[in-house]
């Protein structure tokens, strides 16, 4: 409520407290954040060194980047009138690139798997049309993209990292990969002009004309091996890498037989498809048959001697299935052997001090004392030998690390 005054005019109303701090915190976050704050830096004074206040940089000042492989280098060709200053060469060991691996090797597994499965399976191509179409083309803009980047990507020349974008797309043109990206990228969706119209219980579908999308398959393993080097769990990641490898194999070859089955004729013989026309049903016992098949760890139905066609598709399936695994099996064996070396190395060196123990005859509170040092420094990763692992490094290094190891308690000394 407002109260009239002695000259009869009404007194203005005292501001809420409340209302006073938000707007004092709203006033502040506008003078922070929009204006003249981060959104407009061209206008924030400057102190010097004496306290004085200078004049705000201009907008031409900030609006100036300089990329890292152009730093020191005056030489470097400048792009939007001068607002950035680099070259367009891309350094495959930097984080961005890693990222950017990352993004076109979903793309290339989203056409190794499903590709083919629409090919095969009708009515998963059928269930999602609009979602499958965004899907499609937008892994075709990220292959257009990839091309770009690869196209700009450095390589080293004697040590130095060339940089030149000419070169460089020079250097692509002429490679191998140049041809395999180029027929990856081809328009075989025109063919779906030619076979118009919804499909239907027929294999192949359309869709399998982007089939040629794997040639890009390279970036996937590419990404495994960038992968493999940063992660912290090397040989877990390699026996994940092996599952994967061994889950698209399966896939593959469960849309093989259900394709074989299919042109056979389903329920024709106790080998072909069984299953009722659903497609969880068809795909889950694709899968299974293939799994069998392939591991040979199980029993299927056996083909008819009298159609060929499944007697030479078993036969090749029994071979590529012994070969295969054979090679994969034993790749695992042998990480997770590695995974387990450090321990068997040093519980043999704690077997040899305990056969030692026991041949002079040392028993008692000594024999604990010595179990338990043991104990202690495999809890603590003190058995792993630095000497032999710092080696490895250049002098550089080396001290950069040593720093950041003893750095805290070099600190504390005084």
């Amino acid at each position: 409520t407002s109260s009239a005054g002695k000259n009869g005019k009404v007194a203005p109303e005292k501001e809420d407290v409340n209302t006073a701090k938000s707007k004092s915190r709203v006033g502040q976050l506008f003078s922070d954040y929009i204006f003249p704050g981060k959104l407009f830096p061209c206008y924030r004074t400057r102190v010097g060194e004496d306290g004085e206040l200078l004049p705000p940089p201009s907008c031409n000042e900030i609006m100036h980047y300089v990329a890292d492989n152009a730093k020191g280098d005056e030489k470097a060709p400048s792009y939007f009138y001068g607002r950035f200053r680099g070259y367009l060469a891309f350094d495959t060991g930097k984080d961005y690139h890693y990222r950017w691996l990352i993004i076109i090797n979903l793309a290339v597994m989203y056409n190794l798997i499903f590709v083919i499965g629409r090919g095969i399976f009708w009515e998963l191509e059928n269930k999602f049309p609009r979602g499958w179409f965004v899907m499609d083309y937008t892994c075709d803009f990220i292959y257009l993209l990839d091309m770009f980047v690869r196209m700009h990507e450095g390589y080293l020349d004697q040590g130095l990292m060339v940089k030149d974008p000419k070169l460089l797309r020079a250097a692509y043109r002429k490679s191998r990969q140049f041809k395999k990206d180029l027929i990856s990228i081809l328009p075989t969706d025109l063919a779906y002009f030619i076979f118009p119209g919804k499909c239907s219980y027929q294999i192949p579908c359309p869709i399998i004309v982007r089939l040629n999308r794997i040639f890009r398959i390279d970036r996937m393993f590419q990404f495994f091996d960038k992968t493999e080097s940063r992660t912290n769990f090397p040989n877990a990641f390699r026996i994940l890498k092996i599952v994967f490898y061994i889950l698209v194999l399966i896939h593959w070859n469960a849309c093989l037989f259900f394709t074989v089955s299919f042109y056979i004729g389903f329920n024709t013989d106790t080998w072909v498809y069984q299953g009722n026309p659903e497609l969880s049903t068809q795909y889950i016992y694709s899968f299974y048959w293939s799994t069998l098949t392939l591991t040979t760890i199980g029993e299927t139905p056996q083909p008819e001697t009298n159609v060929n066609a499944e007697l030479i598709f078993v036969t090749t399936d029994f071979l590529a299935g012994v070969l295969i695994f054979a090679s994969i099996v034993g790749n695992i064996g042998a990480m997770i052997a590695n995974m387990t070396s450090e321990r068997t190395n040093f519980q043999n060196r704690m077997d040899a001090i305990k056969g030692y123990m026991v041949f002079r005859k040392i028993h008692g509170p000594l024999e604990k004392r010595v179990i338990k040092w043991f104990d202690y420094l495999w809890d603590n990763k003190a058995s792993m030998d630095e000497e032999s692992v710092l080696n490895m490094m250049p002098g550089k290094l080396k001290l950069e690390m040593a720093m950041h190891v003893h750095l805290g308690t070099l600190l504390k000394v005084r």
